[in-house]
């Protein structure tokens, strides 16, 4: 958290300027108070000094005084010329200590008595004259006398007054002196208290911002440590295992999950690095472990979240974790750790393979089934070089029915499972052989000529008519009638296919037990379909490089009569650009079908929807999206696309995915269970293009479907007849039952309409509301 953003900082400021600020008061407050003592002592110097000259004045006038007595009564003239001159000595001190005095600033009583003070001198200095000179000048002894006589009378008299003047001058010196000191010891005891109360307020001030400090700084600790006990029970109460580390990969807290994950409590893990608590390895064996992926993540300052699937554990206790490292960062953008989510998805996994085989397995033999039959060999045929040469054969079990009629199913299972292991032991490793059929098999010799192939079909005859079948003490011979035909890259393999099936026929009309071959004239047209469907190849793959691939939406409107039913729905259409012009999906979906493209296709349509949701996240509308069968047989791509779906449910509760009626019908089983595993992630599901065969409702009971979109050809035949009416309105009323939604195709007539809403139907889509249109976010 930045110092800007904290609750605690201004007051922190707050006291600290007002300590500084306290401390600049006592700072002038001691200086004004120094400045004051420093007037008060320089005041009291200059009195102290002036009292010294005044002391030294008065010594000077009795000095004067003294010396001009004594000279009255010495006689010796040279003795009385040594006072005289002391005489002027003293003057000239006394006239210096008067200037000196006289230069100290005077106030108006000092200068008062200064001033009376020379009234007071100038009498007797000229008293003081004429004694000098009569005892200089005069023997007479009476002039003595009367001169001794003016001493008494007006010199001293005259030097008392003198003196007493210095006295009280001395006086008002004194207490100036007193005052002073009185003075300055009031001020400094007046600057001590004063100094006192701004540091005891200073003090309250500061106390009272740590109080306000404290107070917020216990909030915040309470706040984060309700926060903190609010994250542990998220923790506790999260099904996956999440854990965070610091910077350095250390772990600084687990819950249970993350730590039963390794057979340990939380307080265990602490402190241990995660790549010692926790060794994994890549998925496949070869892929990096976790630790690389944490490495990378606490090294890099503007990495996204790494999601990773990794093996944790050794033998049967192995799990596969779906793990998620996510940086954790401050405001400066450095990496301060990460928060690591683990979610055990080994059954989910073993499920998707589960899943995978069924989707291209057959579930009784164990043998491919026809569609990844059919993707295997196309994928061989554009892999063959140009003289290369493969073959396919079909081989149909004769008298297998007689097993079937005579000892159930079960037996014929059985049979059938033997066949199929006869089959497999038969041909090379990297053969393919499939179950096509109740008892029709198929095989693809790779890179093997006719001539070849032939041996390799004689020994599985011969196999077959020393095979007998045993069930409940019954014997049973079976046989094959077997078709081969050699495939070539620049022969669609579909004619192939055909030609090999056609001499199967050829072998059973034979008399069965037997081989017969197929062979295939190269037309000119087939050529000219190869090139276009080489063209259009090409113009799909630059499509899906370039986002040319773009999208159109035809809504779905709710009818009045059905009420608040769900989210206003969108059915997504693809359309190629070139140019100008726009290709609808029946001008690239074969080619898309034939070549493996209709799982590419159908995860960018998701991914193009999935950027529209997020750009409206509180919107309510939500999309629905067509999925091939061929997606639905492809084991990884609806393996991403469940897992994408379980990592974004907000996304998912805005999706819906239709199937056809045919490819639900055509492998009940796995479908309905890929439709269960869609619906758990939150995502709607709908049947599309159904038929109306009130009978195949039966088969839905068991089947997670939210929509049930009736076929337009059936909507429109009951907009004109009651027969058909009274289907949809029969269908609408079984969907009721089994909690499904309905939803009629191709309304493009008001009478369509008004049929509709009149049956009940829930959502109506045609060109009667709008064609196909790129969807606009403002709207």
């Amino acid at each position: 958290m930045r110092l800007r953003g904290s609750r605690v900082l201004f007051p922190l400021l707050g006291g600290f300027a007002i300590f500084l600020l306290s401390h600049a008061l006592v700072w002038q407050h001691n200086n004004y108070a120094s400045e004051e003592l420093f007037e008060a002592m320089q005041s009291s110097l200059t009195t102290v000094q002036k009292m010294r000259l005044v002391s030294e004045m008065m010594e000077v006038v009795r000095a004067r005084t003294r010396l001009t007595s004594s000279m009255l009564v010495e006689y010796d003239s040279f003795e009385n010329d040594e006072k005289m001159l002391e005489l002027g000595q003293l003057a000239n001190r006394f006239v210096a200590l008067r200037d000196q005095f006289t230069r100290y600033p005077l106030d108006p009583a000092e200068r008062r008595i200064l001033d009376k003070q020379q009234e007071i001198i100038a009498p007797i200095i000229v008293s003081l004259r004429h004694v000098v000179d009569v005892a200089l000048w005069e023997e007479d002894e009476s002039k003595r006398q009367e001169a001794m006589r003016l001493i008494y009378d007006k010199v001293l008299p005259g030097q008392g007054a003198v003196i007493d003047s210095f006295m009280q001058l001395q006086g008002l010196l004194e207490q100036r002196i007193t005052e002073s000191t009185i003075h300055t010891i009031a001020a400094h005891r007046k600057h001590l208290v004063q100094q006192l109360l701004v540091l005891i307020l200073a003090l309250l001030l500061v106390l009272f911002v740590n109080y306000i400090a404290i107070q917020r700084v216990v909030r915040i600790e309470k706040r984060l440590h309700f926060e903190k006990e609010r994250a542990q029970i998220t923790l506790i109460s999260i099904a996956d295992g999440v854990l965070t580390t610091d910077r350095y990969g250390v772990i600084r807290d687990a819950n249970q999950v993350a730590a039963a994950l390794v057979g340990a409590q939380p307080m265990d893990l602490l402190g241990k690095p995660f790549c010692e608590a926790f060794i994994t390895k890549g998925l496949d064996g070869d892929g990096p472990a976790l630790r690389a992926h944490l490495e990378e993540m606490l090294a890099c300052a503007n990495c996204a979240p790494i999601s990773s699937l990794a093996l944790l554990g050794q033998g049967a206790e192995q799990v596969i974790l779906d793990a998620t490292i996510s940086p954790v960062r401050n405001d400066d953008n450095e990496v301060l750790g990460s928060v690591i989510t683990l979610k055990d998805i080994t059954e989910q996994h073993r499920l998707s393979e589960r899943i995978q085989y069924q989707a291209h397995h057959d579930q009784l033999t164990g043998l491919f089934n026809r569609h990844a039959f059919s993707e295997r060999c196309r994928a061989a045929t554009e892999r063959m070089a140009p003289n290369e040469v493969h073959c396919l054969c079909i081989i149909d079990l004769d008298r297998f029915k007689a097993i079937n009629d005579t000892c159930g199913h079960k037996a014929g299972d059985a049979a059938l499972k033997q066949i199929a292991e006869m089959i497999q032991g038969a041909i090379r490793r990297h053969d393919i052989a499939a179950r096509i059929g109740g008892d029709e098999f198929t095989i693809l010799l790779e890179n093997c000529r006719q001539a070849e192939a032939m041996g390799v079909l004689e020994k599985l005859l011969e196999q077959i008519k020393s095979y007998r079948f045993m069930w409940g003490g019954q014997s049973f011979t079976l046989g094959f009638s077997i078709g081969v035909c050699e495939v070539y890259p620049e022969v669609h393999f579909e004619r192939s296919f055909q030609a090999a099936d056609e001499a199967c026929f050829q072998a059973k009309d034979a008399g069965r037990m037997c081989i017969r071959t197929g062979s295939i004239e190269h037309d000119p047209a087939d050529s000219a379909q190869e090139q276009e469907s080489a063209s259009w190849l090409e113009r799909l793959h630059s499509a899906l490089n370039e986002g040319r691939i773009e999208l159109v939406m035809q809504p779905m409107l709710l009818t009045r009569a059905s009420g608040d039913v769900g989210a206003q729905l969108y059915e997504v259409f693809m359309r190629l650009r070139e140019g100008e012009a726009l290709f609808p999906p029946m001008a690239f979906l074969p080619v898309a079908e034939r070549h493996g493209l209709t799982a590419q296709l159908d995860r960018y349509v998701l991914n193009e929807v999935v950027q529209i949701i997020r750009q409206e996240p509180e919107a309510k509308e939500a999309f629905s999206i067509n999925l091939a069968s061929k997606t639905l047989e492809d084991g990884e791509a609806v393996e991403e696309i469940l897992s994408f779906l379980r990592r974004n449910p907000e996304v998912a509760e805005r999706l819906c995915f239709e199937v056809d009626e045919t490819t639900l019908l055509n492998d009940l089983s796995r479908v309905s269970t890929l439709l269960g595993a869609l619906n758990a992630t939150g995502a709607m599901t709908a049947l599309d293009n159904f038929s109306g065969s009130v009978g195949n409702c039966a088969h839905f009971e068991g089947v997670k479907l939210d929509f049930l979109k009736i076929d337009g050809a059936l909507i429109q035949q009951a907009a004109r007849r009651d027969t058909p009416r009274a289907v949809v309105d029969s269908v609408h009323r079984i969907s009721r039952v089994l909690g499904m939604h309905t939803v009629a195709k191709h309304v493009e007539t008001a009478e369509q309409e008004t049929m509709a809403k009149e049956v009940g139907i829930d959502y109506l889509q045609g060109y009667h509301y709008g064609q196909p249109e790129p969807f606009d976010l403002s709207l």
